[in-house]
């Protein structure tokens, strides 16, 4: 109990001491424990004024419509064998980006940074100009020209496709129960379960059978970047360095950059000319586009077509993938994790890009001009309507009649024929004569 006073008293006297030297401060001056406290802005370079404390320098907050709006949820993924499965995943919602041939509205995973993004006036997203600009760059070494076009970019979740039906089979569970009196009582109920199931010790089978309905779901979330020209076109390295795969089922031909520390993997190369070991240089030709692997499998599948949609000359392109570091073999295919590295930046550097001031093609921008299409195609159907209704009224209106009426014509004096028509003369009446005067 004396020792409890005792401690009692000593922070008494402390918080006694503290107060008088604060009371001696001058008011200007921070007291000595705020100078300690800096903020992290202080560390990392971004305070205002050298020496500001976390009392007078803070975050500042960003407008709600700059934030890149992200949300985290359990989404539906249907893998390569067709089952469907569930996975936690954060990924921006809504971004408007093509799909091998067709404009979509479709989530991104959230490893892209958000620098790589714009929001239109509806708050939708786009790519952001300098994406298109590096991968205009990369498709233009990739080929050796400026052809071919951007099928599918980083970080995209593929197309949604229909996963298996399940053979279902119908079970009956029993379950005991005592009633009022204490008799044991049997209640049963019906239900399908996965025709693989195995049956508890209260089921059993009725051998009615049916087939779930089948549900769509994501195929994975892009590992690369995809690039589409014309089958057989030649593949040209789009960095130099060497060679660490040189073919597989999935015609993978994989660049080590030891300069840049990547790996550039190009898939579904047909015809490779290079094999493993060898050194090479950008531009040099590495193989030439087709479509081995699963690329087949995928785009020519009846569940792609039925959706709508379309892919770009056929079942083949070439999908290239950056990984850091030296590797021999592509990320999982499709899988429901993105593992490879974002490229963009990388590329930029190396590939020396300068921003082209461009302008993304966003959903509001492609809404508007679709709008004006579709107001002047209605304004040129309205024109054409009504010169064709003028055109029929004007046909079903007769002709008035109009009478001729034929005035006499005077011929000679300058009217008609020269020729002057003969004067009849008349004779001379006689004149009478008078009687003479006086008679």
């Amino acid at each position: 109990m004396k020792k409890l006073w005792a401690i009692i008293a000593v922070l008494c006297i402390a918080a006694v001491s503290f107060s008088a030297v604060a009371d001696v401060l001058p008011a200007e001056t921070p007291a000595p424990a705020e100078n300690t406290k800096k903020t992290a802005l202080e560390m990392t370079g971004l305070l205002v004024e050298p020496g500001a404390t976390a009392a007078s320098a803070a975050l500042p907050t960003p407008e709600p419509e700059d934030l890149i709006k992200t949300e985290t949820d359990r989404l539906t993924f249907v893998s390569l064998s067709r089952y469907r499965r569930t996975r936690k995943v954060t990924f921006y919602p809504d971004v408007y980006a093509v799909n091998h041939g067709t404009y979509l509205i479709q989530p991104f995973d959230s490893k892209v940074p958000e620098e790589y993004f714009v929001k239109d006036e509806s708050g939708t997203l786009a790519l952001a100009p300098i994406v298109l600009d590096v991968t205009d760059a990369m498709r233009e070494r990739l080929y050796g020209a400026d052809v071919g076009e951007t099928a599918m970019f980083f970080g995209q979740y593929c197309e949604q496709i229909r996963d298996m039906r399940k053979k279902m089979k119908e079970v009956v569970s029993v379950k005991e129960y005592y009633d009022e009196e204490g008799d044991i009582q049997y209640k049963k109920s019906k239900s399908y379960v996965a025709a693989d199931s195995k049956l508890k010790d209260n089921q059993y089978e009725t051998g009615n059978t049916r087939y779930a309905a089948s549900q769509y779901g994501y195929s994975g979330i892009h590992e690369g970047i995809d690039f589409v020209y014309e089958m057989g076109a030649p593949l040209h390295a789009i960095l130099g360095g060497v060679v660490t795969r040189a073919g597989d089922r999935n015609g993978t031909v994989g660049i080590y950059s030891e300069d840049l520390d990547i790996t550039l993997l190009y898939l579904h190369c047909a015809d490779i000319q290079v094999k493993r070991g060898d050194k090479v240089t950008a531009s040099d030709v590495i193989g030439y586009e087709g479509g081995k692997g699963l690329v087949a499998g995928i785009y020519n599948n009846a569940d792609y077509k039925a959706q709508g949609l379309k892919h770009v000359g056929g079942s083949h392109y070439t999908h290239v993938e950056m990984r850091k570091g030296r590797h021999t073999t592509s990320n999982s295919y499709r899988n429901a994790v993105l593992e490879s590295d974002c490229p963009y930046e990388i590329m930029r550097q190396a590939l020396n890009i300068q921003e082209s001031g461009r302008q993304p093609a966003t959903y509001s921008a492609v809404e508007e001009a679709q709008r004006m299409r579709e107001e002047a195609e209605a304004k040129a159907k309205a024109e054409a309507a009504a010169l064709a209704e003028a055109k029929k009224a004007a046909e079903a209106t007769p002709e008035p009649v109009i009478d001729v009426i034929e005035e006499p014509v005077n011929e000679g004096y300058g009217f008609g024929t020269d020729e002057t028509a003969e004067q009849e003369t008349e004779e001379p009446v006689a004149e009478a004569t008078l009687p003479p005067a006086g008679a």
